[in-house]
């Protein structure tokens, strides 16, 4: 689950995984810019679906 939203992250805390979620955090971004974010962040994103002890991945943008 991808997320602009800190319900999510803290929903993950308390209830742990599945769903994992990616929170995104930036501001006024356009959906183009947020694809370009998550293009960039693809590495990290597959290390943080392979780990099973995860349940929030947090990237920040500009």
């Amino acid at each position: 689950m991808v997320s602009f939203d800190a319900d999510f992250y803290h929903f993950s805390i308390v209830w742990k995984h599945p769903p994992k979620i990616i929170w995104i955090r930036s501001i006024d971004q356009t959906t183009q810019e947020i694809e370009i974010l998550v293009r960039k962040h693809q590495q990290d994103i597959a290390y943080f679906n392979a780990d099973l002890d995860l349940s929030c991945l947090e990237i920040i943008g500009n």
